[in-house]
């Protein structure tokens, strides 16, 4: 965790929210070891296998996957399904039980989805392992699952963000976006007056800024200062 990553672009957070959209790799499972060890690698020994050498030299150019080096896949031209399929069968052994961030999650009583480019069936597998129970913590997860090309997420677009507001019957200004990164996460999100978050990282124009979720949850129940 940064511990830099406290700079809150607004004075204070806005008042009770309708409704959350919160992202999952990196905001609320945030396995270090994991992410390095079982979902770098499966994405590595993919491109190998498929492309050779060469191409995965492209994808660790990447910011080293820490900066979402599955969105090669589509210029590599590998489809996305294959990394899905080793993902969903992947190990979980290295993630562990996260009750600080469930609790805080499960404290504020207001509508919660969560929106991904992973997998939906690994969603719902991670979110078990960090302690979640999805279909009760949660409205809705919205994750890759086929037919799809691509998973819908890494589209960008503030309609999905628009539909997704829709869906829960919230105005988007009373609702937040919760994410670490700002392109997919958030700067979509933003774009239709949707409160964006940016969690652990500092990138983008975010309208906040914290460490993790259980100081995002601390801060709004302290009246919106950290």
């Amino acid at each position: 965790m940064n511990e830099n990553v406290v700079n809150k672009q607004k004075e204070t957070l806005p008042s009770r929210p309708q409704a959350i959209i919160f992202d999952l790799d990196g905001t609320l499972a945030v396995s270090s070891r994991f992410y390095d060890e079982i979902y770098a690698e499966t994405l590595v020994d993919l491109v190998r296998e498929t492309k050779g050498e060469e191409a995965v030299e492209i994808l660790l150019a990447r910011d080293r996957l820490d900066g979402k080096g599955e969105l090669t896949l589509l210029s590599m031209g590998i489809p996305y399904r294959l990394w899905a399929e080793r993902l969903i069968a992947a190990p979980l052994d290295l993630i562990t039980p996260q009750p600080d961030i469930v609790s805080a999650v499960r404290s504020i009583w207001v509508k919660k989805l969560l929106y991904t480019g992973s997998p939906e069936a690994f969603a719902y597998r991670l979110l078990e392992r960090i302690g979640f129970d999805p279909r009760k913590d949660f409205e809705l997860i919205l994750g890759w699952k086929e037919p799809e090309i691509f998973p819908l997420k890494w589209s960008n677009s503030p309609f999905v963000f628009a539909s997704i507001t829709a869906l829960l019957r919230c105005d988007p200004q009373s609702v937040w976006s919760v994410g670490d990164n700002w392109e997919t996460d958030l700067e979509p999100a933003k774009r239709i007056g949707i409160t964006t978050i940016q969690i652990r990282k500092a990138t983008g124009a975010p309208d906040f800024r914290f460490p993790d979720v259980p100081s995002l949850i601390t801060a709004f129940q302290n009246g919106g200062t950290s």
